[in-house]
């Protein structure tokens, strides 16, 4: 063994310039390797310190079934007890209660599907740092925002909603009939097209359509059993999503939840969810339509799809 260490320690020395050039290779190589570690160690860390200082806490609470499928029906039974014996533990700083929420969210010239958080506005920031990161605006206020309680239809109101909804179906699919399709939309290259108005003549704009009585009826049922807060609800939009949306300081945002007493069709416990978005001036919309029709009328007595 004394023999091939010296041997190896003298062959060393017999070329110089191929030990330094591969001396100089490994030591190189060992640097890059430790460099890349150490940025992806940094990245990681600070990747965790801000999830956990602006979104997620230390330590989550959910009900056993939340995180199959994160339903804001999978609530604590008793969150106040739950932040009463959290706050209690040594070593705890804070604690706060959280409500998730999915939804479609619309503002003046866009609209996206979002996740909804709300928080306890007092006992947030013992939580997380999010009130420290505002570019714009102003925190949340404390005092809650004034919502009325709704009620239960009766078993009147929902015969009339039954109707109301039928006359709205029909009424949609005689309006979606009138919209131009993707393929009457576009024309193709080379091809003069026949012009249909006169030079100087101002091209007619489509009529938007008015507000129906049975329109103003649904509204109304609506509000009975959800009505809308007394005035809205004050949110922190992120950066990102404030771009995604085109919103500034001050808009008006319009959120479309996604809730368990929503119309639907099939069982709650299906295998299979399908939530439905629909523009009626969307083309792709008009073609999916008559396709989703028939796949709710091949469904609709079956236990395995809930529209």
């Amino acid at each position: 063994m004394i023999d091939t260490i010296r041997l190896a320690w003298r062959n060393l020395g017999r070329n110089l310039r191929r030990t330094l050039t591969t001396a100089t290779a490994l030591a190189f190589g060992i640097s890059l390797c430790v460099a890349t570690y150490g940025l992806i160690d940094g990245l990681s860390a600070q990747l965790v310190n801000a999830l956990t200082r602006l979104d997620l806490g230390h330590v989550q609470v959910h009900n056993p079934k939340f995180a199959d499928g994160r339903n804001l029906q999978d609530r604590i039974a008793d969150p106040a007890a739950a932040l009463s014996a959290a706050r209690t533990i040594e070593g705890v700083k804070g604690a706060a209660a959280r409500g998730y929420a999915y939804g479609l969210v619309s503002g003046k010239r866009k609209s996206s599907g979002v996740e909804l958080v709300g928080v306890d506005p007092v006992h947030e920031p013992r939580v997380t740092e999010l009130g420290k990161q505002l570019r714009e605006g102003k925190y949340l206020e404390a005092e809650p925002t004034p919502w009325p309680k709704g009620r239960p239809l009766t078993a009147a109101e929902k015969a009339s909603d039954r109707a109301l909804t039928e006359a709205a179906e029909s009424s949609a699919i005689d309006e979606i009939d009138t919209l131009d399709t993707i393929e009457e939309d576009s024309e193709p290259a080379g091809e003069e097209q026949p012009a249909t108005t006169t030079p100087g003549e101002p091209k007619k704009a489509r009529a938007p359509p008015k507000l129906s009585d049975n329109l103003k009826a649904t509204a109304e049922l609506a509000r009975t059993l959800s009505p809308p807060p007394s005035r809205p609800l004050r949110i922190i939009l992120g950066t990102s999503m404030a771009r995604v949306l085109s919103a500034k300081l001050g808009e008006k945002l319009y959120y479309v939840p996604v809730r368990a007493d929503d119309a639907q069709i099939g069982p709650p416990d299906a295998k299979v969810t399908v939530i439905e978005y629909a523009d009626f001036e969307c083309g792709y919309c008009k073609k999916l339509f008559y396709s989703l029709t028939e796949v709710k009328k091949k469904y609709e007595d079956s236990d395995d799809v809930r529209f």
